[in-house]
């Protein structure tokens, strides 16, 4: 069943209206650190603000609302609902945790050393959420006089710890999905393998997104007792590191990132092309039941010659608040199986990446492949392991498992080169 839905959700972009997909056409929203997979719409997709309310209730569900919403001071805004860009499917409904986390009570010990502690903190991001998106121009400059529309959308999702060494954390985000119609029917849920973020301690060396699809390994110092995070999009292919460092208080645990530069988001490629990266930091705080992901970004268009600052062109600054909130009782088992499925494969995925740009240098990843999109072909190639692996012919089903490596070899000669 998995694999046929995680086949099938390349196939559907006519049904994006229906469910959430990894797609960055008009269709639908790919997934990606800080948004969800839900379809673009022109009407808002509200999360209630209050937990009790929101229990019982569609999540994601529209709700109705005489008052003029408030977008932080704009006061030219036209009368009536407001546009917001975003996802218009209800999921199904959710129970919200009550009680502090056992991850937030180890992170209380008073034993724990400083290393330590943050470890506990990272940890402490692994979990069964519910998760809003939302995104919002502040401030514009130049000719613009007005923000673009904000952004909103939905997902819940399974944070899975995956790898820990003492200096370094692995987190591996599954969407899971159900949908609910006008009619209150749910649909089967859809699977789809998200973000994927790497904690490490004071690394020797530093991966950073330096524009124009290019990453460059780099030897710049880390700070002491700093962490980078390093965050890779759906098909494993990176996205951006960034460092900081975690402070601790008995209210919550916070990490704040230095300034560094990201890709265009996937939720700005079908309805921007007026800028090429986000320049900006992030900071997480974990608190007793869930997290939040807080960005401060400026939209930046890459100037052609003049590198320098003063050369920069900025369009906007955006604030991006992404709330995780625990739940309990809802139904993860479809991203658990998927996950059994397919983790050698995508294991064999993350050694190939970070084998392929271990060395110092500029590296050019391409988004597609001789016409098709690159991550379509890795999580073909996901399916297509599975199905190899269950195969009962032992001669079959290695010449089947030789076949899919030697896809994957041609993916990554396909779309990676060294740029210097």
């Amino acid at each position: 069943f998995v694999s046929t839905v995680i086949t099938a959700l390349f196939m559907m972009v006519a049904l994006a209206s229906s469910f959430a997909m990894p797609s960055s056409s008009e269709g639908g929203e790919a997934t990606e650190e800080g948004e969800s997979a839900l379809p673009k719409a022109e009407s808002s997709s509200q999360v209630t603000a209050e937990p009790e309310a929101a229990e019982g209730s569609d999540y994601g569900a529209e709700k109705e609302s005489g008052a003029r919403p408030y977008v932080f001071g704009w006061m030219d805004y036209p009368d009536g609902p407001l546009k917001v860009r975003g996802g218009t499917s209800r999921g199904a409904p959710v129970e919200l945790l009550k009680v502090a986390t056992e991850d937030w009570e180890r992170l209380q010990d008073p034993s724990l050393s400083p290393l330590e502690r943050d470890r506990a903190a990272i940890r402490a991001m692994q979990g069964d959420y519910r998760v809003s998106f939302d995104f919002i121009e502040t401030e514009v400059y130049g000719a613009a006089t007005q923000p673009t529309a904000p952004y909103r959308s939905w997902a819940t999702e399974r944070v899975y710890l995956i790898s820990e060494e003492e200096r370094r954390i692995e987190l591996q985000h599954i969407l899971v999905m159900v949908l609910v119609d006008d009619s209150g029917v749910e649909s089967q849920p859809y699977v789809i393998k998200h973000w994927r973020q790497v904690w490490e301690y004071e690394p020797a060396s530093l991966l950073s997104f330096v524009g124009r699809r290019q990453w460059e390994r780099s030897n710049q110092e880390v700070a002491a007792g700093h962490w980078v995070q390093t965050v890779y999009q759906v098909d494993d292919t990176p996205r951006y590191s960034l460092q900081g460092r975690w402070e601790h208080n008995s209210s919550f645990s916070a990490w704040n990132s230095d300034a560094g530069w990201r890709p265009l988001p996937r939720r700005e490629h079908s309805v921007r092309s007026d800028y090429d990266v986000l320049a900006g930091t992030n900071r997480i705080t974990v608190t007793e039941r869930g997290w939040t992901h807080t960005q401060d970004n400026l939209k930046t268009a890459l100037p052609e010659q003049d590198k320098s600052v003063e050369g920069t062109t900025f369009l906007a600054r955006e604030i991006g608040l992404n709330r995780y909130e625990r739940i309990v009782g809802f139904d993860f088992t479809p991203a658990d199986d998927y996950w059994a499925k397919t983790e050698g494969y995508w294991a064999d995925v993350r050694g190939a990446w970070l084998e392929s740009l271990s060395g110092l240098g500029v590296y050019a990843i391409a988004e597609e492949c001789e016409g098709r999109k690159a991550y379509e072909l890795f999580f073909e190639l996901a399916s297509e392991r599975s199905e190899a692996e269950e195969l009962k012919s032992r001669g079959k089903r290695k010449k089947a498992l030789a076949a899919n490596s030697d896809s994957l070899s041609g993916v990554f000669d396909c779309i990676l080169q060294t740029a210097q």
